[in-house]
């Protein structure tokens, strides 16, 4: 995932080795906590939240 992830890829890549090998060490511990099998695949519990927005046009009152 941090290849995917540019903003993730550039904070892992200023770490030392070391930092970044206990970061992985430990999100795949918590994944493995988290992580059930089915006959699908993995299923990850959790949810996403989606938004977008945008700002109001003008109105034309200055």
């Amino acid at each position: 995932m941090p290849q995917l992830a540019g903003p993730l890829a550039t904070a892992l890549a200023g770490m030392d080795a070391d930092v970044r090998e206990a970061i992985r060490e430990r999100a795949l511990a918590t994944g493995a906590r988290s992580a059930t099998a089915s006959p699908d695949g993995i299923v990850l519990q959790g949810s996403v939240l989606i938004a977008t927005g945008r700002k109001p046009k003008a109105t034309g009152d200055a």
